[in-house]
């Protein structure tokens, strides 16, 4: 329904495929010619519900919660972490379902709803213990992920960028940790890329670079919000 309504509100073209894969992972419909510009540069993983997208969803639902808590009727509600905790879960949990259920998507899922018991636990894990059992959760529900060339990218990309976002200071320090983690994701992955797809963009960090922010947090959001009030 969803995608129906996007290529009902837009006049025919190569934007009304690219935002129905943006919203609701469906892919089957962007140009041959468009999808092989997207994976010659190494865009394509932008247009499969990632954990992006989960995690955008999930901040999105805190963030409007966050905004009730000023209400007046809401101000005195107890038992705010559990709600908070608990609506973010069914949310994200909801929208991937919605999407489809990728492997990178219930990654995410996994990795939210660890995060969430661990708030209400009110304990802490370390991030590659929380990746860890995200990945032992994926396992036990289905063990063949274990032969999903999107378990593997998904996975060692985000074991590659958990591993070196630890960095504080100034702009230019957070603009170190970047390259470094477009490097980190890149020596990791091109073996794994190289292996399944048979080639391997060597623009793709450049192109990632700038793709990655200006889609994470100028298209993705009203994209979001979009889908959310259709």
């Amino acid at each position: 329904r969803i995608a129906a309504r996007i290529a009902a509100s837009l006049p025919a073209g190569p934007s009304v495929s690219v935002l129905q894969g943006l919203s609701v992972g469906l892919r089957g419909n962007l140009p041959d010619e468009l999808w092989e510009a997207f994976a010659a540069t190494g865009v394509a993983h932008l247009m499969a519900i990632s954990g992006l997208h989960v995690t955008g969803c999930a901040l999105f639902a805190l963030w409007l919660l966050r905004l009730g808590w000023r209400c007046p009727p809401l101000r005195a509600m107890r038992a705010r972490v559990i709600t908070e905790m608990a609506v973010a879960l069914a949310v994200t949990g909801g929208y991937v379902l919605l999407a489809g259920a990728s492997l990178p998507a219930l990654r995410t899922l996994a990795m939210v709803a660890i995060v969430a018991l661990q708030r209400v636990l009110r304990r802490a894990l370390q991030l590659h213990v929380t990746l860890a059992l995200a990945a032992a959760l994926l396992c036990a529900a289905d063990p063949l992920a274990l032969t999903s060339a999107g378990f593997w990218l998904s996975f060692a990309a985000t074991a590659a960028l958990l591993a070196i976002l630890d960095a504080d200071g100034g702009w230019l320090a957070r603009a170190a940790v970047f390259l470094r983690a477009q490097l980190a994701v890149t020596a990791l992955l091109t073996p794994v890329l190289a292996a399944v797809f048979g080639r391997v963009s060597l623009v793709s960090p450049l192109v990632n670079a700038v793709a990655i922010p200006v889609f994470g947090f100028v298209v993705l959001p009203p994209v979001l919000f979009a889908i959310t009030n259709s």
